[in-house]
Formats: structure tokens, C-alpha cells, sequence
């Protein structure tokens, strides 16, 4: 099928299609969001949104573009409308073309498809026109069948002169100051746009739905049901600010009026819960998280400083929002409402690619953030804000992605994900500094011998910063774990660190290297002693309790429930009975997850664990 749609893709692009109708009878109309467009004396670049009207369901557009004078197209951001991932860009005759296909005919109506950036240099007036745009259905065979129009549309686009005020916003120009903008912020979903990203979690939904019924994991189902779930209430829940900005010399500020919030709030709460019901197929006491987004959309400086107004917040809280993410130039920083004491202002700064002491390829922009209290001191936060920096170099391995921290030339990882359906990289942080994403590739001279199971999972594992290696080069996967090595692993992996948790285990002292990731794991109840008293830090790890710490971490951060059947989950091991009642229910959630599995339908309940297996169980841990 992939390789199916692939070469429909290219067919389209190719305009090689032969199956279209002569006369168009469902592709009605294209649109360009704006009739023409004034460039800011100082600025190089501005937006033009591309709109659909189409009669039917489709699967994919296209569209050809003809560009006269100094301007070129530097990218196309496809609206969250649109979820396909086989997007092509190509030149073609003098005419670039662009545009994507899915599967699946999941689009219809009057849809806004993306927004195409251009550069712009000079003061001579320059030209768009639409030379062509074609529409494509799937058909029950596999193939497409396309409808084409070539509709002339022009856009007219020339530069700021006095008494021709620009027209480009949000964009603006740098070094510049405007007047002070409206404060009322305006949601970005069109009706449209609310039911096509309803029908795609749906469809995604039923998908799940089919599965679980047919003997798949119910827990797997939910959690996948509420990753959808979410993932859709943030499409709909984003509040574009992008009038409410000024900008003062390099910096894009923010004036916000806290009562221009709650009817938006509102809506945001409303079609939360219609998405929340969807998901009481899978449990009825389920409940995805609700992320409102503020978004100042594209601006033409480096620097943004956004205040964050209590009353604001509170508004937020009383409609059961529980997330407030700020965007800005596709970056992102999300926090949970519980985090924000009083007002506050978060600052973001993009960076110079500053001198560093690695090889490593840089993956994204760099970026300071800062979290200022009302008094101007930094704030720190209890619980992990998720970062996202789009990525802005193309070719390198997503696996080996991770956020760093800058400090004087040199990096700590902190591990995160790729979405390849956003180009963006995400992880979590609870206090601030220097960040970017970095390709963390860790290479290992010893692992010839475990690359074909454990390879990969080692690789992720150290690039993320959750294990090192022993020495320069060296993984040593056969070497044996220890619980305090382990637990440090969970508690990076998870970011778990809290520097208020204590512990009362008489073998665990004030200069143990271990002595913190032990307390964390313990104040987070994802590790136990021995015995009341001792941990044995430096026993060996076995492998049940390695599974039962990575099942403990399923349920304290993941959300997990232990499995109600245990016995049946673990009679597929002839040695269950060699399990230790105290860690049966968290082997038995370990090997349901496929997090744990046996050997020759034998568990090895008692057997030492290995570095090797360690890097694969967590690396499975990420992954959920």
C-alpha cells in the first residue's frame, strides 16, 4: 500500500494521471486567503493560504504556482486539516508544484489546505498565479482519479510605501515599532476544519475500536485512543493572537486582555467534551488532556516576550482546560495551569548556532527560554513543561533525536520524540536555559554481538542520555545492572528527578553517586527496597524486578492499570510459578505491554539482567 500510494503521489505531481473528467464536476473553486499583499518596508517574507471548495470527498490536492519577479517560495505549511504525510514539492516547466495524497477520500467541503511562505527582496512589484489545481478521489482499486482547473488567479504582491500600509500580518517587519494592536485573540478552526478533524479522530477511533474488539490489548487501545483524542482537542484548540502582537526593535510583545478569553475558553471546553465521549467505547471513565494553545503565529524578529496573566489562567482552570501552550514561529512551550503562580512572562530568544565542543549535527534553531516571575526571577516548575522546536534540517536519523541543554559550549541530553507528522522534535523540562535539538549518535565498538536485538535500542537509549557507556567506546551489553543503575535509567527516562524527595533506606548514603535518582524513584512509588530497610543499591537487578519497576513506571506516569488476569497473562511462561507473588502483577503488565518477553516460553524470573536488556526494556518504555 505505501508503495501504492507513493507512485500515485508521483503520477499526480507528473500530471500523469489519465482518469480525470474533462469538465470538472466536484472541484468548484480555489482561493488565495488574501486578494494581494503589501511587504513591510523591512521585512523579506510573508504567508498566502491556499483554500479548496470541493463537492465531494477527495484524498489529496495539488497545486501549480507561477511566480514573476524577486520572490520564491521557502515553504509550505500544511494546516492541521491536513494529517497525510506523502507531501511532495517539485519544479516542473517554470511552475512549482506542490501538494500531497492520502489513502483515504477524508477531505470535503471548503477546506484551507496550507499556507505557503515566500521570500520577497527588492521594491518591485511581483505576481502569483495559480496555474493550475487538480483535486484527487482514491478509488476502491487503489488508483486516483483527478478533477483539474486552471483557474488564472492572481495574486498581486508589491512593498510598503507611505499611504500603502502593509498588509502581511502577523508577519512584521524587524527593527520596527508598531501601534499597539487589538487584544481580542480569534480562534483558527473554521467549522469546516472542526468536523474534518472530528471525522479523522474518528476514523482513527473506530480503527482502534476494531482492533481491541478483536482480541487486542484493551489497555494498548486506550492509550492509543487517548493519544488520538488529544492530539485532535489541540487542533481544535488553538486561539491565534497573532493581532494582539507588537513589535519593539527585535522583540515581538504580546497585549492580552483576560476577559476576551472565557467565551473562547468555553468553546475550547465544549468540543473537548464531544471528543471525550468518543473515547468511552474504549473506557467510561477516560479522559483526555485539553492543551489550549495561544499561537502569535509567524513573526519576522528573534525575540518574544508573552505575559501569562493569572486571571487569565484561572479562567482556564474553571473550564477544565489543563494545559496553556505558547507558540510562536512553530515553537512551542506547553505547561499545566497547576504550574503558574501569580503572573508571569515567558521569553524566548533564538540564538546565534553557538561554538560548540561536539561533532554532532544540530537538528533545529537554538533558543533560550526563560520563565520570569512577577518579581523578575526565574520560576521553576514541579512538573515537566513540553518543549517542541521544529526541526530545520532535512536527512538525519529522527531516532537518534534529542533535547539538549547548552552550557558553555557543551550539552546535556534530555532525551524527547520526533513527530514526522508536525517536522518537530518534543521533550520536557521543568527549568530553563539554552536548548536545541541535536542527532545524539553514540557509537559502540562492543555490541557486534547484541546489534541484531539490542542494537538499536541502545542507540536510543544513549543518545537520549539515558545510559553511557562504561568507557570511551565502550557499552559492555553483557555486563550485569544493578538496582541503583536501573532506577538512575527509570528516573532519567521519565524525567523524575526531584531534588525535595528523601529516603529512609539504611544502605543508601549522602555520598552515593545514587542517592537522589533513588529517592526520586521512590517518591514517585516506582521502586521499593529489598526490605524496609535496604534498597541494595548494588545487588544485581533480576529481571522480574526489572519489569516490575518499568510496570510501576507505566502506572505512575503513563496512566497504566495492572492487568485484572494476571494468571492468564503469565501462563504462557512454563516457570511462572518461580515469580514472586510480590512482583506477579507487574511482570504480568511488563510482558502485556510487550515491555518484558520470555525465553523458549520460560520468564527467567530470577536470571541477572543485562546493560543490553536494560537499554531494550527502556527503550520499549519510551515508546509508550
Amino acid at each position: 500500500m505505501k508503495l501504492m500510494t507513493i507512485f500515485v503521489l508521483i503520477c499526480i505531481l507528473s500530471l500523469q494521471i489519465t482518469a480525470f473528467a474533462a469538465t470538472p464536476i466536484n472541484l468548484q473553486n480555489v482561493e488565495f486567503s488574501q486578494q494581494s499583499v503589501t511587504v513591510g518596508t523591512n521585512a523579506n517574507e510573508f504567508s498566502v493560504g491556499i483554500i479548496v471548495t470541493n463537492n465531494a470527498m477527495f484524498s489529496g490536492a495539488e497545486f501549480g504556482l507561477g511566480l514573476e519577479g524577486n520572490i520564491n517560495i521557502k515553504s509550505v505549511e500544511y494546516t492541521s486539516t491536513v494529517t497525510s504525510t506523502n507531501k511532495v514539492f517539485k519544479e516542473k516547466d517554470g511552475v512549482n508544484y506542490f501538494g500531497f495524497f492520502d489513502n483515504k477520500n477524508i477531505y470535503n467541503g471548503k477546506v484551507t489546505i496550507c499556507n505557503v511562505i515566500f521570500t520577497y527582496s527588492g521594491n518591485d512589484p511581483a505576481k502569483i498565479t495559480m496555474k493550475e489545481t487538480n483535486v484527487t478521489t482514491s478509488t476502491e482499486n487503489g488508483g486516483a482519479t483527478k478533477e483539474s482547473i486552471t483557474p488564472g488567479l492572481v495574486l498581486n504582491v508589491k512593498r510598503e510605501s507611505a499611504g500603502n500600509p502593509s498588509n502581511t500580518s502577523p508577519s512584521f517587519p524587524s527593527g520596527s515599532s508598531t501601534s499597539v494592536p487589538s487584544a481580542v485573540p480569534a480562534t483558527t478552526i473554521d467549522p469546516q476544519m472542526l468536523a474534518l478533524i472530528t471525522q479523522n479522530a474518528g476514523q482513527k477511533l473506530d480503527e482502534l475500536l476494531a482492533n481491541k474488539n478483536n482480541g487486542g490489548n484493551a489497555q494498548t487501545a486506550l492509550k492509543q485512543a487517548i493519544d488520538v483524542v488529544e492530539k485532535a482537542i489541540e487542533q481544535q484548540s488553538t486561539l491565534n493572537i497573532s493581532g494582539s502582537v507588537k513589535v519593539e526593535g527585535e522583540t515581538a510583545k504580546v497585549v492580552l486582555d483576560a476577559n476576551a478569553f472565557p467565551d473562547l475558553f468555553k468553546t475550547i471546553k465544549n468540543n473537548a467534551a464531544i471528543m471525550n465521549d468518543k473515547l468511552k467505547a474504549f473506557d467510561p471513565n477516560a479522559k483526555a488532556n485539553v492543551t489550549a494553545t495561544l499561537d502569535l503565529g509567524a513573526q519576522n524578529v528573534n525575540n518574544a516576550e508573552i505575559p501569562i496573566i493569572a486571571d487569565l489562567v484561572t479562567q482556564a482552570k474553571e473550564a477544565g482546560i489543563d494545559a496553556i501552550s505558547i507558540k510562536v514561529n512553530g515553537v512551542s512551550l506547553a505547561v499545566e495551569v497547576d504550574q503558574f503562580i501569580g503572573n508571569m512572562t515567558l521569553t524566548i530568544k533564538k540564538q546565534p548556532t553557538a561554538s560548540l565542543v561536539t561533532n554532532l549535527k544540530i537538528a533545529s534553531d537554538t533558543y533560550n527560554f526563560e520563565f520570569l516571575n512577577s518579581s523578575g526571577t526565574n520560576a521553576t516548575f514541579t512538573k515537566p513543561v513540553l518543549v517542541k522546536l521544529p526541526i530545520t534540517v532535512q536527512g538525519l536519523n529522527s531516532d537518534l533525536f534529542s533535547l539538549a541543554k547548552i552550557i558553555d559550549g557543551k550539552l546535556e541530553f534530555y532525551g524527547g520524540r520526533y513527530d514526522a507528522e508536525g517536522n518537530y522534535a518534543e521533550g520536557e523540562r521543568k527549568s530553563f536555559s539554552t536548548y536545541a535539538i541535536f542527532e545524539n549518535k553514540v557509537d559502540f565498538t562492543d555490541i557486534a554481538d547484541v546489534q541484531a536485538w539490542a542494537g538499536k535500542s541502545i542507540g536510543i537509549a544513549a543518545a537520549q542520555g539515558i545510559v553511557q557507556g562504561r568507557s570511551e567506546g565502550q557499552f559492555v551489553p553483557n555486563a550485569e545492572v544493578t538496582r541503583a543503575e536501573f532506577a538512575a535509567m527509570i528516573v532519567k527516562a521519565f524525567h523524575l528527578e526531584d531534588d525535595s524527595a528523601t529516603e529512609s533506606f539504611s544502605d543508601v548514603n549522602d555520598k552515593d553517586w545514587f542517592k537522589s535518582v533513588v529517592a526520586s524513584a521512590a517518591k514517585a512509588g516506582i521502586i521499593h527496597g529489598r526490605s524496609v530497610e535496604q534498597f541494595a543499591p548494588n545487588e544485581t537487578i533480576s529481571r522480574a524486578e526489572m519489569a516490575t519497576i518499568a510496570s510501576n513506571a507505566l502506572v505512575a506516569v503513563k496512566g497504566y492499570k495492572n492487568e485484572t488476569d494476571m494468571n492468564a497473562i503469565l501462563s504462557k511462561f512454563k516457570d511462572s510459578a518461580s515469580i514472586h507473588s510480590s512482583l506477579a502483577a507487574g511482570v504480568a503488565l511488563a510482558a502485556s505491554q510487550d515491555i518484558v518477553v520470555g525465553y523458549n516460553d520460560n520468564f527467567e524470573p530470577n536470571d541477572s539482567s543485562t546493560r543490553a536488556q536494560a537499554a531494550v526494556v527502556i527503550e520499549r518504555l519510551l515508546n509508550k
